[in-house]
């Protein structure tokens, strides 16, 4: 089959995107992750053999080949690059020039989208580069951060939410932060001279003030939705430099914090009080039960039932699980 997907305009969302895409190839949208703010973050497709033209997207789509082998073939300004990718590869759909891809049978991959705004934000906010970084495109690389970044990605959605929920949006925060600086330092005209050059020294540790302000904001907003950019203002700070920051002061990711106080909160509550397992999650900040049992177990090494039955029968707190997520 041979159709033309057609996308105008910038204020076209990565949900509208992967709509247009699944609807014009015909291809099975398996999965979606979106941040606890709704923003749609990245999709998990399943290609069934297909010639398609893609219009100018709004948006770059970095690809990740998760399993099938079968030739693909690749059209971008009158070139043509056919091979059979690897598993773990990945590949651009690049924003703003229309794209033909062939795909000779199954496979499925997923989808990162990247707004161009985001590449020119992190440039500018964190490199202080005042530029428009072009994207260099690419076909079946071996990217072995990226290729790690989407299994922790795809592992992170299983853990917490399942096939249809939402992952908290300040850990979709730093992984995009993440993606960002290594999309600029490998696949843009900035390169990574220029990007470490731009980063500088190490951060240095946050001062006590500005410590004790973060704390409060984040016991204040437990159970809410919180996003990097406020912890960073906070700070007065960019989103990069705070986050380098916060990890040398105490030694954790902000997410890594956050979730850890969260799960202190329903430790209290789980041992306090008498109140359902489905009401500690909400309280303590959790967005579902599903990600509250997840966080809980990897962190306490027990369930929450099994942790307030302990607690009833006079046992002590298990130790904590020894092994760290990336996050």
């Amino acid at each position: 089959m041979n159709s033309a997907i057609v996308t105008t305009g910038a204020e076209h969302a990565a949900s509208d995107v992967a709509r247009e895409i699944t609807s014009r190839s015909g291809s099975v949208l398996e999965r979606v992750m979106r941040a606890r703010s709704g923003e749609l973050f990245a999709a998990q497709l399943a290609h069934q053999p297909l010639d398609v033209d893609i219009g100018p997207m709004p948006m770059h789509v970095v690809a990740y080949h998760i399993d099938g082998s079968t030739d693909v073939e690749k059209r971008v300004h009158g070139r043509v690059t056919g091979r059979r990718p690897r598993i773990g590869s990945v590949s651009l759909i690049p924003g703003g020039v229309e794209t033909g891809w062939r795909i000779g049978g199954a496979n499925r991959v997923a989808h990162l989208f990247v707004p161009q705004t985001h590449l020119d934000d992190y440039c500018r906010d964190n490199l202080g580069l005042d530029i428009r970084p072009e994207m260099i495109d690419f076909f079946d690389a071996a990217d072995p951060w990226l290729s790690a970044f989407f299994t922790l990605l795809l592992s992170e959605h299983d853990a917490a939410e399942g096939v249809a929920g939402e992952v908290e949006s300040l850990l979709l925060d730093q992984l995009r932060q993440r993606l960002m600086r290594h999309l600029v330092e490998s696949y843009t005209s900035v390169g990574p001279q220029r990007t470490r050059a731009a980063q500088g020294a190490d951060a240095a540790r946050l001062r006590p003030a500005v410590l004790r302000r973060l704390v409060e904001l984040i016991e204040s907003r437990l159970c809410e939705d919180i996003r990097l950019k406020e912890l960073a203002a906070v700070a007065c700070q960019s989103v990069d430099h705070f986050t380098r920051s916060f990890r040398t002061t105490l030694g954790c990711t902000p997410y890594q914090y956050v979730l850890s106080r969260r799960v202190d909160c329903a430790k209290a509550l789980l041992r306090g009080t008498d109140l359902p397992i489905g009401v500690v999650c909400e309280r303590a900040g959790f967005n579902s039960v599903c990600h509250f049992s997840a966080a809980f177990r990897r962190k306490v090494g027990a369930s929450p039932g099994s942790y307030r039955s302990d607690g009833k029968r006079g046992f002590g707190a298990p130790p904590f699980a020894s092994a760290k997520r990336l996050s």
